[in-house]
């Protein structure tokens, strides 16, 4: 995965995180998990991007390789 499509994909996951906590109505909790998800689930990607994440790991594939 290049530059620019972890850019892309970053921003994405921001959007859809943004939207859904700002225009669908919800407790301040379910927003709050939201928000903690998404942050991890971009942690995760971004070390498995650089190669920081140990092979024997089961990694998520959001996206395509």
């Amino acid at each position: 995965m290049g530059l620019f499509e972890l850019l892309i994909f970053l921003a994405g996951v921001g959007l859809v995180a943004w939207a859904l906590t700002t225009y669908i109505p919800m407790s301040d909790g379910i927003k709050r998990l939201i928000q903690i998800v998404a942050i991890v689930v971009c942690v995760w990607i971004l070390l498995n991007a650089f190669g920081l994440v140990p092979h024997d790991v089961p990694v998520p594939h959001f996206y395509a390789r």
